[in-house]
Formats: structure tokens, sequence, C-alpha cells
């Protein structure tokens, strides 16, 4: 296979597609967002809730300017398509987070959807809202490759001494 310059040029496209065109990109981005505001928990593919965090996280720091400002509320207005979700932007979110410099969301991966294309979900909430927490996940560590080579070793060496309680082994360190 040969290497080509070709194959690292960007040709200008710095975000994901998620729709069929930029402008149902941006009302997908819209609706999520609202949606977002309105429950602040939403549960939605991983690709649109990781796209959708940047716009989320940036409409509280427009939020944290405050109602009197022009450009917050201009921003405010074309985000939110329901208008009756503004008042609670400036005077419910951007208030909680006015001592916080960023990360204003939380995302959580959860499992597939299972009965339609297997889309891997996820779940985005604002830090700090009264419904009940989720459950971090996590790993189940012992079905990682070292852990079982580990307890393979454990296992063996429990053997090991069973079959020969009486031998002593003796570590010997070299005089310096």
């Amino acid at each position: 296979m040969r290497l080509s310059l070709a194959a690292a040029i960007s040709h200008g496209r710095v975000y994901r597609r998620l729709g069929l065109g930029p402008e149902s990109r941006i009302h997908l981005l819209r609706n999520l967002l609202t949606g977002l505001v309105r429950h602040e928990r939403i549960e939605a593919p991983w690709a649109r809730v990781d796209e959708m965090r940047g716009y989320a996280e940036k409409l509280i720091d427009y939020g944290k300017l405050g109602d009197t400002n022009e450009r917050a509320m201009r921003m405010a207005d074309f985000w939110l398509t329901e208008k009756d979700l503004i008042p609670k932007l400036f005077k419910v979110l951007a208030p909680r987070f006015q001592g916080h410099n960023g990360s204003y969301t939380r995302m959580l991966q959860i499992p597939n959807r299972k009965e339609q294309d297997r889309a891997k979900m996820a779940v985005i909430e604002y830090k700090g809202n009264c419904l009940p927490p989720l459950p971090l996940p996590r790993r189940d560590s012992n079905l990682t490759l070292l852990n079982q080579l580990l307890l393979g070793l454990r296992q063996d060496l429990h053997h090991d001494q069973e079959a020969s309680p009486h031998s002593s082994r003796t570590v010997q360190t070299p005089n310096t």
C-alpha cells in the first residue's frame, strides 16, 4: 500500500455530518439543546451528544453574561426553539454555574440501542440538576487480559504451594 498526501488533507470538514445537510444539522442541534435546557438530561446517540456538548457549554457561557447582554440574548433566541426557556437559561442555569469556568455538562455512555440500528448511545446532563444521579459505569476489570493472566498465575502458585507444603522458597540476594 502506498502512502499518499491526499490522505492527510481534511477538505475543510471539522464537524460531524449529523443529518442531510448543514441546515438539517443546525436544526438537529437546536432541538437537542432545547431538550437539554428543558429537561436538564437527555438521551441520544453518542455522536449527536458529543457534537452538541460544546454548544451546550457555550450557551451557558453566554447565559452567564446576563439577559441584558444583546449578544447573549441573540444566541439564546437562536439556539432555543422554545422561547419560554430563555428565562430558565438566564435565571436558573446561568446562576448555578456562576462560579465555574467550564465543564457544565456530564456525558455518560449507556448500552447501545437494541431494536433499531445498534447505535452507540449516551446521556448528557447539566451538572447540579435535581434529577437522581446516574450510576457511574464500572468496568468489569476481571475480564481484561492482564487480570486474567494474573489470576492464572495466582492459581498456579496456590496449586504449587498445596503440592509441596514443606518446601520453602528462599530468595537469594547478591551481596554488595
